[in-house]
């Protein structure tokens, strides 16, 4: 039976393996449960190599009750690890999955304390006289109460994975089934175990059956590349957009389509995962520019009669039917290919955006004499989407409405979680007339909340004041027409203008692009926002300071003013975590990172550096009343120690500081350098 031993020395290497490569990627969603998974059996595996090598019958039981620790675990992390990669994270957040560690660890404290109770090992039996002696064990009460636990727990598990994974791409359901075949290895090894059917009795056969799971699982690693594309956020990126999206990677290939997409052109996601995108084209008549150049050599390219060169955009025409027994109707397209790259550069991909022009193709045929003002909104629907600032989407679309329907003066207001705020105005008048209490809010409201367009003449309504018509005399009207469901713009001008129904088409044709564009840019903006937070404390990260640092250098140097760099560590942090647990860490860096952003300026910066080191990046200092700021720190942390009591006992920062200088000229990492080396001269000074 040494061979056995060595295929559980075998199993412990290919899971230490596995867990090295989980490690570097552990920041991704998932990767840390299955650290611990992998961790358990590892555990598990070399403890049980111990009982089999022990001659005696106590040492056999001591192993045996020290492997209960992964034994009793290893559900607990598997199903732990489902919830985080199924995205199911209330469970996590709200902290309920400790409910499902109560079992295991009733089972640990009884297994230890079996000599009083028997509710884990009934009686040993006797020994086997082999060449490796085996203690024989019946199984009390509470072992079977454990066993149906942990099956529940996996079984819960592998549920999830599989039900989660039935809305997504065929690479993500191979992850999940690659991950489910890995985990039922064990579970068949356990109960060939359990029920005397193991072919290498009385050895259990489940840690040797790990060494299949963690091939599966390197394979799923490498091939599939399991904690590179979890699907974060996925729905809620791809859902919330109206345009079709369809991306394929570097090869050519096929990778993924939105809802929007499919329904739009008529067909299924599982018809052409992995499908030749100049196949999926050319099948559909679309004419595209791919820009495949920078391809890497010997990948597929889309053919060379696909590609038709067009500086602004593409406009397919398709038939499409709303259902078999519909007749075909024709729809209109805008198509942007948008290339897919790292950081570095490095391209992974492409992405087609479809963006319906359906109806400003059939206005464009329909309303006579009003061909100019169809391409102009044509033109301008597509310079709204490549927009990626805020105050352009409104800019050009006021620049619009003006040149297509001739309203001079707007307003656009935005719904911010129920409070309808002025974002931006055409002409200084309107910023004056719609900030004048002349102008009660309560007619912004009423126009978003009717969720119509309305047109009001001004001598009708009795919320304006005369007021208003004596400093306003050129406003006689006023049209609202909403943003979607996001806010609302107000059309100010005189009334037969406004009166004009082939404008008031046109506004709300033009007002449905704005929107898309809008609700894009804020998606952009919030996903480079999470890229520059630090998760754990909601302050800046490095990489941000990276990017700050540099233009704060550029200000400095032309105005000449002195850059204050602040550098602080949490004292006895790593007592913090050891004594009271990193829960508590965690709240104590949340806790910190919030009082120092509290005693700053609007224009200073909060940069968690790392670990528990916090810097303060404070621009435009004249190097005076520096000791009253930080006294001030002190003095916040003291009180927020006396507010929150995590700990029994004060929790204090080592602070050092340094000035970057433009006069001298120095390296910022120089600047960094001497903060750092007062902060530990700082800290030195509080140890004694």
């Amino acid at each position: 039976m040494y061979i056995y031993i060595w295929f559980l020395i075998i199993t412990i290497i290919i899971a230490v393996a596995t867990c090295a490569v989980i490690f570097k990627r552990r920041n991704i969603k998932g990767a840390k449960a299955m650290l611990s998974l992998m961790g358990a059996v590892t555990f598990w595996s070399a403890t049980y190599i111990c009982e089999i090598l022990s001659n005696s019958a106590g040492a056999k039981i001591f192993w045996y009750s020290t492997e209960y620790f992964a034994i009793a675990t290893v559900p607990f992390f598997w199903l732990f690890f489902a919830l985080q990669y199924a995205d199911f994270d209330k469970i996590i957040i709200n902290k309920k999955i400790n409910l499902f560690l109560i079992v295991p660890i009733i089972t640990i404290i009884l297994v230890w304390t079996n000599k009083y109770h028997n509710l884990m090992i009934g009686d040993i039996l006797n020994t086997i006289g082999t060449q490796i002696p085996v203690v024989i064990k019946s199984n009390g009460t509470w072992f079977w109460v454990n066993m149906i636990y942990s099956y529940l727990l996996i079984g819960a598990g592998s549920v999830i994975l599989v039900f989660s994974g039935f809305k997504l791409p065929s690479l993500y359901i191979k992850q999940r089934i690659v991950l489910i075949i890995a985990i039922s290895f064990p579970v068949i090894g356990s109960i060939l175990y359990i029920f005397k059917l193991n072919p290498i009795a009385p050895f259990d056969l489940t840690p040797v059956v790990c060494l299949l799971s963690g091939v599966l699982l390197t394979y799923s690693l490498f091939k599939l590349k399991i904690f590179q594309l979890a699907p974060i956020a996925r729905d809620f990126i791809f859902n919330t957009i109206n345009d079709g999206v369809l991306v394929f990677d570097n090869g050519g290939k096929i990778i993924d389509a939105n809802q929007s997409l499919q329904t739009a052109i008529g067909f299924q996601i599982s018809e052409v995962i992995g499908q030749d995108i100049g196949e999926f084209l050319n099948h559909r008549n679309i004419n595209i520019d791919l820009n495949l150049n920078q391809s890497p050599p010997g990948k597929n390219k889309v053919p060379a009669n696909l590609i038709e060169k067009n500086k602004e955009e593409v406009i397919l025409e398709l038939f499409i039917s709303a259902n078999q027994k519909s007749h075909p109707e024709k729809h209109f397209f805008s198509l942007r290919n948008v290339p897919i790259k790292k950081n570095d550069n490095i391209l992974l991909g492409h992405m087609i955006i479809f963006h319906d022009v359906t109806e400003s193709r059939i206005y464009e045929q329909s309303l006579s004499g009003s061909k100019k003002k169809i391409e102009d909104l044509n033109k301008i629907s597509h310079e709204l989407s490549m927009c990626d600032k805020e105050e352009q989407v409104y800019s050009k679309t006021a620049f619009a409405i003006e040149q297509i329907t001739d309203f001079s003066l707007c307003s656009f207001f935005i719904n911010d979680d129920g409070n309808i705020k002025n974002k931006f105005n055409s002409h200084p008048i309107i910023e004056k007339l719609t900030g004048n209490e002349v102008f009660p809010n309560k007619i912004i409201y009423n126009f978003f909340e009717n969720g119509k367009p309305i047109l009001l003449e001004i001598s009708n309504l009795a919320e304006v004041s005369p007021e208003f018509q004596a400093r306003f005399p050129e406003i006689s009207s006023i049209l609202g027409i909403p943003i979607s469901d996001i806010g609302i713009v107000l059309l100010f001008n005189g009334k037969n203008l406004l009166q004009n129904d082939e404008n008031i088409r046109l506004c709300i044709l033009l007002l449905e692009h704005t929107a898309e564009s809008l609700k894009r840019v804020w998606l952009q903006e919030t996903l480079k926002e999470q890229a520059l937070r630090d998760p754990l404390t909601g302050v800046y990260n490095r990489r941000y300071f990276n990017q700050l640092v540099e233009k704060e250098i550029e200000r400095s140097k032309r105005y000449g003013y002195l850059i204050m760099l602040i550098m602080t560590d949490v004292n006895r942090f790593k007592e913090i975590n050891d004594k009271f647990g990193h829960q508590v860490g965690d709240k104590v860096l949340q806790g910190v990172g919030k009082v120092l952003e509290s005693q700053i300026r609007k224009f200073d910066t909060v940069i968690r550096y790392g670990g528990d080191e916090f810097l303060i990046v404070l621009p435009e200092i004249n190097g005076k009343n520096t000791d009253n700021f930080i006294i001030r720190i002190r003095e916040a942390i003291s009180y927020w120690n006396k507010e929150t009591r995590l700990v029994d006992f004060d929790i204090g920062l080592s602070i050092g500081f340094s000035y970057w200088d433009p006069a001298l000229n120095e390296s910022i990492d120089k600047t960094l350098y001497y903060a750092d080396m007062k902060m530990y001269e700082d800290k030195n000074k509080n140890r004694k």
